[in-house]
């Protein structure tokens, strides 16, 4: 099984307000009256149908409920299996690829933050989106992605999602690959509404590392060393 590493940044809770969805914000309260988010003292002001009445008379005060938000997933993370070489580096690419995701999602996790994961299920052959709000679901993803793995490591392009899906809207995007390809970054700079949007790019070496610069207006880039992944990832806007 892959193994996890720590990483540090800073984790964001925007959210995006979707009247329809059936998850809510663990973080603002709305109006939606299917979920309460809150309960709290009565202040001036408050709907009375919003006051929680045997609540109320037990504690012999007005005690207010307060609603929950619906939200779109409020993250999602785009992971790239597509091997862009056949040498003796594919694996070890590859085995920092799959750890990278399952690092930055344990972090996600940890600190309280739902998100999504979007991948090509090469034995279904298509992309899947699946939702993560705790490790049992990390688990039962990364046991789908590796389950799904042809021998041949076969994954389609990400040009073709992002043609598919011509708009996308996020609190946050990230985006983790093994290549450099401009026209994928450039889709994401352009065309992917997102509050913070990242590249996270697997490199063999330092140097290779050093040579990665962001050129993007809202896309921020950051390379990770094989094998390196604590060292790489320490402040990352998510």
């Amino acid at each position: 099984m892959p193994e996890g590493h720590e990483i540090s940044g800073i984790v964001h809770y925007s959210d995006r307000v979707n009247e329809e969805s059936d998850m809510f914000s663990e973080h603002r309260p709305g109006d939606a009256p299917s979920e309460v988010f809150d309960l709290r003292e009565y202040n001036p002001g408050d709907k009375l149908n919003r006051i929680h009445w045997k609540l109320s008379s037990k504690k012999d005060e007005f005690i207010v409920k307060e609603y929950s938000l619906p939200i779109d997933v409020p993250c999602s993370v785009f992971l790239d299996l597509k091997c862009y070489s056949d040498d003796e580096m594919t694996l070890p690419v590859f085995d920092t690829l799959i750890e990278t995701f399952l690092s930055l999602s344990q972090f996600l996790i940890d600190n309280e933050r739902v998100h999504s994961v979007i991948f090509f299920n090469a034995s279904q052959n298509l992309f899947v989106e699946r939702n993560i709000s705790d490790s049992t679901d990390l688990s039962a993803v990364i046991h789908e992605i590796i389950s799904s793995i042809n021998d041949n490591l076969f994954s389609q392009s990400p040009e073709q999602y992002f043609s598919e899906n011509s708009y996308l809207s996020f609190a946050s995007f990230t985006y983790i690959t093994s290549s450099t390809n401009e026209t994928v970054l450039e889709i994401i700079d352009k065309n992917v509404d997102a509050d913070y949007k990242n590249a996270v790019i697997i490199v063999n070496t330092p140097e290779s590392a050093s040579e990665i610069s962001s050129e993007y207006t809202s896309l921020a880039l950051t390379p990770v060393v094989i094998g390196k992944i604590t060292a790489s990832i320490k402040d990352i806007d998510i």
